[in-house]
C-alpha cells in the first residue's frame, strides 16, 4: 500500500475513493496532518491513480465523481454478497474435529463394522479366510462371487494397524462433514456404493488382489472436498491448505501411481473411481435413499 497523495476535506477524499472503486482500484483515505491521505492498495495500479487523482483535484464536483457513490454503493453490496456466499463454503476443520456434537450413526457403524471384521481375521485361521472376501478380477468375472464388491472394502492388511487406522481417520474426519448433510441412511448407502464403484474400476482395470476402505473413502473425501472446496486443513500436519488443492493432489499421486509401471501395492485406480463417485454425486444431485436436508 503506498499513499499517493492529499484532499483537502472528507467529503473529495470519500468522494474520490468511490470513483477508483468504479475504476476496479481498491483505495483508502485517512484523516493526516495536512488533510485526508489517499492510499492505493496494489502497487499496479499507483501510476493511473495518480493520474486521476490530479484530474480529480482540478474538477472534483464533475458530475462523473459526484455519480461514482452509488456505483461504488452496488459494487460494495455486491462484494459483500460475494464474501457471505464464500463463507458457506468455508469451513474451520480444527474446529469440526473437536465438536462434540454427535454426525448421526453412520460413521460409528461404519468404523465399528470395519474395526470389529479386522480383529476377526487376527483370531487363529482367520486370515485363511481373507482370499475368500477379498477382490480380484478372477473371482467376479470367472466365478462371479459378486459379494466381493462390498466384502473387500471392510478387510485390511493384517501386517500391521496402519492401513486400518489410516483409512479410519480419514472416514471420520471427513464423514463427519456430510453425514449431517445427508443424513446417516443415505450415507452409509452413499459409501458402500463409493465402495462397489471403485472395486468395479479396480476389476475392469487391474488383475491384482485388493483389500481396504481406500475407495469409500475417497468418494467420502471428495463429497466433503465438492461440498467445502475453500475449507482448509493443515496438509501433513504442517502446510495450510484448501480442500481444492488437496484434491488435486490426491488425483496428481494416483494418476502417477497408474502411470509408473512397479508393482504398487497401492489400489489407484480403486482411490480414483471412489473420487470420481464423490465428486459426481454431489454435482448431480444423486440421492438413493429419498431426498437430502440440506443440499
Amino acid at each position: 500500500m503506498r499513499q499517493i497523495g492529499t484532499l483537502p476535506d472528507e467529503q473529495q477524499a470519500g468522494r474520490f475513493r468511490d470513483y477508483l472503486l468504479t475504476l476496479e482500484i481498491k483505495g483508502m483515505v485517512e484523516q493526516g496532518t495536512h488533510g485526508w491521505d489517499v492510499w492505493i492498495h496494489d502497487e499496479d495500479h499507483i501510476g493511473t491513480a495518480k493520474e486521476e487523482l490530479a484530474r480529480f483535484a482540478e474538477s472534483p464536483d464533475e458530475s462523473r465523481y459526484v455519480e461514482a457513490f452509488e456505483k461504488a454503493t452496488q459494487t460494495r453490496r455486491e462484494a459483500k454478497q460475494k464474501n457471505k456466499k464464500a463463507k458457506k463454503n468455508y469451513v474451520n476443520v480444527s474446529r469440526e474435529m473437536h465438536q462434540s456434537r454427535s454426525s448421526g450413526m453412520g460413521i460409528p457403524i461404519l468404523l465399528a463394522a470395519n474395526v470389529m471384521v479386522y480383529f476377526l481375521f487376527q483370531l487363529p485361521g482367520g486370515r485363511n479366510f481373507i482370499d475368500q472376501f477379498d477382490l480380484s478380477r478372477d473371482s467376479i468375472l470367472s466365478t462371479y462371487e459378486v459379494w466381493r464388491l462390498v466384502t473387500y472394502g471392510f478387510l485390511h492388511s493384517p501386517k500391521g494397524y496402519s492401513h486400518l487406522l489410516f483409512n479410519m481417520y480419514v472416514l471420520w474426519l471427513f464423514g463427519r462433514m456430510v453425514e449431517p448433510i445427508v443424513g446417516s441412511k443415505e450415507f452409509v448407502v452413499f459409501y458402500l456404493l463409493g465402495v462397489i464403484a471403485s472395486g468395479t474400476c479396480h476389476v475392469l482395470l487391474e488383475s491384482s488382489h485388493v483389500v481396504g476402505a481406500s475407495g469409500g473413502v475417497m468418494a467420502v473425501v471428495f463429497l466433503a472436498v465438492m461440498t467445502y472446496p475453500r475449507a482448509r486443513i493443515y496438509f501433513m500436519l504442517m502446510i495450510p491448505m484448501e480442500f481444492r488443492f488437496l484434491a488435486v493432489l490426491y488425483v496428481a499421486a494416483d494418476l502417477a501411481g497408474i502411470a509408473n509401471d512397479t508393482p504398487s501395492n497401492v489400489a489407484h485406480a480403486a482411490h480414483l473411481a471412489g473420487a470420481a463417485f464423490g465428486a459426481a454425486y454431489k454435482y448431480f444431485g444423486w440421492r438413493f435413499t429419498g431426498r437430502s436436508r440440506l443440499f
